[in-house]
Order: structure tokens, then sequence, then C-alpha cells
């Protein structure tokens, strides 16, 4: 993923753009997982085509990073909860 990003990515495109960006594990399988279950990123239909914002992308997987450990004992939430993000209930 270089020079100037799109507007929108498609599934594929966007797991790639998570996994390059911000280096956690992300696949297409898994956004259109998370798209029926909730818990992914916000994304819009063009047609029956889902498309991924880089800004949403963003958001959603700093989310899912976890607040800065000094041991593996350490107590506490492993991933940010915001709200509607899927995570409420959880």
């Amino acid at each position: 993923m270089q020079g100037q990003l799109p507007k929108y990515f498609r599934r594929a495109q966007a797991a790639e753009y998570v996994r390059e960006t911000v280096g956690i594990p992300c696949s297409a399988r898994w956004l259109a997982k998370l798209a029926v279950e909730g818990g992914g990123p916000l994304f819009h239909k063009a047609g029956r085509f889902p498309m991924y914002s880089p800004s949403d992308l963003d958001r959603w997987a700093e989310a899912r990073i976890g607040r800065a450990q000094k041991s593996t004992s350490d107590t506490g939430p492993a991933v940010l909860k915001l709200p509607g993000w899927g995570f409420e209930g959880r």
C-alpha cells in the first residue's frame, strides 16, 4: 500500500491495509464474519460490495489494541471497549 490511499477499500484490500499499517492479523474472511456478527469496522455498501474507509479501519484497529502492560500477569481489559463498535454485552 504505497502512494495515495483510495477513499474506500474492498474487503481484501481493507484486510491488507490493517495488516500493513497497524500490524495486527486481519483477513477478508474475518472482516466478513465480523460484518455479520458485529464488532468489525464500520463499512459502506456499494451495491452488494462492502467498502471500508481507511479512517474507519484505523479507528477500529486502534480500538483492538490493548493498554500497555508490564507483564502478562497484569490485569485489566485486553481490548479497549468503545460504544458502537460491537463490544457491548461481551
